[in-house]
C-alpha cells in the first residue's frame, strides 16, 4: 500500500470530489465554467477541461488532499498549470502552510 495520503483516504477523497462535484459550476483557478455530468460522461479523464480536485496548499506545504476547506475543483489543465506552487489570492493568505517548529534551532 502507498503512504501517499490521497490514497490511503481513498473513501474520504472520492466522497469529497463527489461533493465537490456536486457543488460546483465553475473553475476555481480560471473562472471558467466546469462541464456538467453529462459532459463529463462523453469526455475522457485526459481532457484538459476534464474537473479535478486541488490542494490549495499542496501536501509538501502541510496541505490536507482531503480536508474540504484545502480543496477546490479546477480544470486538469489549470492544475497542471499551478503545478505545486501556493496559492497566490490574497483571500489565501490568512491561511499558514507551514507549520512552525523550532527543532531546526
Amino acid at each position: 500500500m502507498s503512504d501517499n495520503p490521497r490514497y490511503k483516504n481513498f473513501t474520504a477523497r472520492v466522497n469529497l470530489r463527489n461533493k465537490l462535484l456536486r457543488e460546483t459550476t465553475h473553475c476555481a483557478l480560471c473562472g471558467r465554467r466546469l462541464p456538467t455530468k453529462e459532459e463529463r460522461e462523453r469526455m475522457r479523464v485526459t481532457d484538459p477541461e476534464y474537473p479535478v480536485v486541488d490542494e490549495i496548499f499542496p501536501m509538501w506545504a502541510g496541505g490536507s488532499p482531503i480536508d474540504e476547506d484545502n480543496t477546490q475543483l479546477v480544470h486538469r489543465a489549470c492544475n497542471a498549470k499551478k503545478g505545486g506552487k501556493l496559492p497566490v489570492n490574497p483571500l489565501m493568505q490568512h491561511k499558514q502552510p507551514f507549520k512552525a517548529s523550532r527543532k531546526w534551532i
